[in-house]
């Protein structure tokens, strides 16, 4: 039962790639497919990070799953950026989108060499990821708060995508911060992992919503 629950997450991650399918339809803007991508590949790497423990258990390699969702941080994350880089349209906040992709992925390539081993949980990475995302949420949204044209927020899906990746990545933030503290306390580390998962799966559900609008139009 445990084991569900912690995998519960998959159900709207599985329904939200699915859905994003949608966005290979002609109807829809070019920065909706680089999502869907992302969402496609993170159903990928999950589902292999879930499969690999029993895998490697009859085959006698190690079922530390942590380098599989290691390896899968950098394309990840810089489909997160590709993604915002084409639908902020501000010239200063897109070359500071270019300059973040840069430092993640050599932050990345720094902290696994000399930090972070890539069979641990990469924390300084995922905080870097974190960080970047809810800069480039906020910048969305002052790009809409300062928008002439009005546009009915709860029929666009980019409004939808953009809360639900502020809502994880600031909302996970505290417990990513508290990993090493939490290894030492198994009770707390329980309770607060089954918030990550509320959080994981709230944000898949936005995603969800988001490609259950229709496409917006194209500028």
């Amino acid at each position: 039962m445990q084991l569900l629950i912690h995998q519960f997450y998959m159900v709207p991650l599985f329904a939200s790639a699915l859905l994003s399918l949608k966005a290979w339809r002609s109807a829809w803007p070019v920065p909706y497919k680089w999502f869907s991508a992302l969402l496609l590949f993170v159903l990928l790497a999950e589902s292999f990070a879930i499969y690999w423990p029993y895998y490697a258990l009859h085959h006698a390699y190690s079922t530390n799953n942590l380098l599989i969702y290691n390896v899968a941080l950098i394309p990840q994350y810089l489909l997160y950026m590709i993604f915002y880089y084409q639908v902020i349209r501000s010239a200063m906040v897109r070359r500071w989108i270019v300059a973040a992709a840069v430092l993640y992925f050599v932050f990345e390539l720094v902290n696994t060499w000399f930090f972070q081993s890539i069979h641990d949980v990469q924390g300084n990475t995922i905080l870097l990821a974190y960080v970047i995302i809810i800069l480039l949420t906020v910048a969305y949204f002052d790009q809409i708060r300062k928008d002439t044209e009005i546009i009915k927020l709860s029929s666009h899906p980019l409004v939808w995508i953009s809360l639900g990746a502020l809502i994880f990545h600031a909302g996970d933030i505290p417990f990513m911060i508290s990993l090493n503290y939490l290894n030492r306390n198994n009770s707390l580390a329980t309770a607060l992992s089954y918030i990550h998962l509320i959080l994981n799966s709230v944000m898949y559900t936005l995603y969800i919503i988001a490609f259950l609008c229709h496409p917006p139009p194209r500028k």
